[in-house]
């Protein structure tokens, strides 16, 4: 599963990527979590183009870090929902702001990541560390979700990042129902902003732009949708075929 799972493989290289920028917190993790399986049978040739790029991908991924981190800290609820948690450390970054986290990934994540952050909050006294949850959940199972917020109370933030490229349509219509639910579960309002990075898209398809119209036409005030590292690309062809006056807020 490990090895055929593009999920699995995908967190432990934002793990890495995150440690080439000197993120303390990732330099802890890879203390305990094995990156080695990354390691290519056929090396990257040793070159200043090939540089360039893994730097590229490690400025965007501590971009990618700092901005969910900001939306955890900008929200004014409690208790914030990773989903996918992956090996990223969220979970550190949110008990220092003092809320709650929960970190919902696959069974293959969960039991690597929680011992990894918990080795961690008992060198560093200052972390609440009953703050800190860690559940394997499927994603497109409300009752799932929702068995692992068992004794949560209040308002609750959902934060997605990198999980939506993986499903096809039909899966995502589950995780976004799921989510929804949730959502009205715990605030009574359901699905209030939705802000998608679209910074990795070079191009956008038809199937592409209905799920972006999904989750616009999703929110009661279309104002809170918001589309943001939008290249000149991705921004022709929302002008192209209209979608700019709907999901471009500028």
């Amino acid at each position: 599963m490990k090895n055929v799972n593009p999920s699995y493989t995908t967190g432990k290289g934002c793990l890495a990527m995150l440690l080439g920028t000197g993120d303390p917190d990732a330099a802890e993790l890879v203390k305990t979590i094995d990156l080695s399986e990354l390691q290519r049978k056929d090396p990257a040739p040793d070159n200043q183009m090939t540089k360039d790029i893994v730097r590229s991908y490690m400025v965007g991924q501590e971009a990618r870090y700092s901005v969910w981190n900001q939306i955890a800290r900008d929200s004014d609820c409690d208790v914030i929902i990773d989903l996918p948690c992956g090996y990223l450390p969220h979970g550190l970054a949110v008990a220092r702001m003092g809320k709650t986290y929960y970190g919902f990934d696959l069974p293959v994540v969960i039991n690597e990541i929680a011992p990894a952050i918990n080795g961690i909050c008992e060198k560093e006294p200052g972390i609440a560390k009953e703050k800190i949850h860690y559940c394997a959940v499927d994603a497109a199972n409300y009752e799932s979700m929702k068995k692992a917020l068992a004794g949560v109370k209040g308002r609750i933030c959902v934060i997605t990042d990198g999980m939506l490229g993986l499903f096809n349509r039909s899966e995502l219509d589950e995780v976004c129902s799921a989510v929804r639910r949730l959502l009205t579960d715990f605030d009574g309002e359901g699905i209030e902003a939705i802000r998608v990075d679209v910074s990795r898209m070079a191009y956008v398809s038809s199937a592409g732009l209905r799920v972006l119209l999904m989750m616009y036409k999703s929110l009661k005030d279309k104002d809170r949708f918001e589309l943001i590292g939008v290249s000149d690309e991705v921004r022709e062809i929302l002008k192209t075929t209209g979608f700019d006056q709907l999901l471009l807020n500028e």
